[in-house]
Formats: structure tokens, sequence, C-alpha cells
């Protein structure tokens, strides 16, 4: 089923003279044991009895990027992308929409429905369209629906509605609702009777914890991200856990596992838990 998009917009700034234009868009506040547990041990998979454990890879330079990555859907698979908008309310198309179950409308997440990782997303920049699919699921039109990914207002006023009172935890929040024909098949594959797919709305979901504003000194929103507006994680930290799942005789995983936005080689395992500040190039083309 597919939605008409609007006309076509830029998904990526690739052009290094919009970067100054970016240069105060956003502090990033990084609390990156939010997302990097350093006792996560469960439900990672075993290793054969007495097979060595595989030699920790060779890191990066400290101070490089090693990849971007957008979930455009909360809790669905995310895509890597060569660049992207930084905005205050995270990277572009980061987070934007969320499944919600009614009648509570509450959000889908993937700590308890782990069916959400198998729901694909795609972005065609030249069209400007989102393509969200069940992965494995075939020639089953139902399974695929395209949507704009920058949808205008008037785009939104036409094809969705705007309501109040959608939940991530705890927190209430806006967002356009998706009519429900066009997520039936993923309601079927996800067990939800009532699904909708949800854009945030305009009213700004204000950050919490270390981003509140008596801690932050501002006000500052994010999308559907749990708690800050980007997340960053670093190899040197993932390569101190997985030498600490090794010893327990536990698989390696992942960084995919935490789900970030940038990824960086990093130096001191665990070292970008004080980082307050996230600088990215240098001199006139720096962004913080």
């Amino acid at each position: 089923m597919d939605v008409i998009p609007e006309k076509p917009k830029p998904l990526v700034e690739a052009n290094p003279s919009l970067v100054p234009l970016l240069a105060s868009a956003l502090l990033i506040i990084l609390p990156t044991a939010f997302f990097l547990l350093r006792y996560l041990g469960r439900n990672v998979g075993e290793r054969s009895p007495g097979q060595s454990p595989a030699p920790p890879p060779a890191l990066p330079p400290a101070d490089s990027i090693v990849s971007l990555r957008i979930y455009p859907i909360k809790s669905c698979r995310g895509i890597t992308v060569p660049s992207a908008k930084l905005l205050r309310t995270g990277l572009d198309l980061d987070r934007q929409w969320m499944f919600i179950s009614l009648p509570q409308r509450e959000f889908l997440t993937i700590r308890t429905n782990p069916r959400l990782t198998l729901i694909e997303t795609a972005v065609d920049a030249a069209a400007d369209t989102l393509t969200v699919s069940i992965k494995g699921s075939g020639d089953d039109p139902d399974s695929t629906i395209t949507i704009p990914a920058h949808p205008s207002p008037a785009w939104l006023a036409a094809n969705a509605t705007l309501r109040a009172g959608n939940v991530i935890w705890a927190q209430q929040t806006d967002g356009w609702e998706y009519p429900p024909a066009l997520t039936q098949a993923f309601a079927r594959f996800l067990g939800v009777d009532e699904l909708r797919l949800l854009y945030k709305g305009p009213t700004p979901r204000v950050l919490r914890g270390a981003g509140a504003p008596a801690v932050l000194g501002r006000t500052q929103a994010t999308n559907f991200a749990d708690m800050m507006p980007v997340q960053v994680s670093s190899l040197a930290s993932l390569a101190e856990l997985n030498a600490r799942l090794a010893r327990a005789g536990e698989a390696e995983i992942d960084v995919e596992r935490f789900r970030p936005n940038v990824v960086v080689g990093g130096h001191v395992p665990w070292d970008e838990d004080g980082w307050k500040t996230l600088r990215l190039g240098g001199g006139g083309e720096a962004v913080e």
C-alpha cells in the first residue's frame, strides 16, 4: 500500500559549507552509560565448549567517526548513512515515527516486542520517501508502505490526525496518527490488535534526566528517543565489554545492540561517560 509522496527534498546534506549553519544547533549531552550497559551479558548466546575467544579487533583512530546511523521508526531496524543533518532534536529522520497500541496509546518497544527488529526502513533521498517493510514478507503488497520522509503540514492535515496523550516512558506527547488501513499487516505481524503509526507532533518533548532544563540550563527537546537527541558509543568501550563477555564464556555482541547514532573509535573505554560536549570537525566547520 503506497501513500503518494510529496515533492522531493534533500535528505542528507553533504555540502561542507552548510555545516557552520548547524554549529549552534545542538549541545549534545552524552550519558552513554544509558545505552552501553556495562553489565550486559544476558541472552547473548553461548560459545562452543573449549572454543577460544577471538582476539580483539584493532581499533580505528580514537577521534574518528566510524559510522552514522538513523532509526526512522523507534525500535525498528536502522539505516547507515554517509552523512546526516544535525537538528536540535537529533539527526534528521531519527526516531521521527513510532508505533503505538490502542486504547492506551502507549509506544511499542523492542524490549517487549522483539519482532520490531524485523521491520525494515529505507530512505529514497531523491524521492524524499520512507519505505517501511516486514522482512521476509515476500510479495505481500500490504507488508510494504511508502510515506513522505518529510511530510508537510498540509500533507499531514489531509492524511493524518493530530492526537495528544500518546505515552512514551510515562511521558505524554502529541503526534500525527496515520490511518489504521496503512498498518494492518504490521498489526498482524506484531500481534497487536489496534496498531497505529505516529509521526511526532509539533509540541516539544522536553528532555528529562541529565537533559532536564534545571540540569542543562536551557530547555531542549527531542522526537521519540528514550532520553537524548543523539546516542553516541565508542568501539573502545565495546571492545572492553566484549573482553569481559569472553572471559565469562559468552558470545561477543555488536555495537548495533545499543542502537547508536554516532559510533566513534574511542581510546579509553567508557571515557565517553564523562563527556559533556562532542565537537565534530575543526576550524570554521566544527559542530558542537
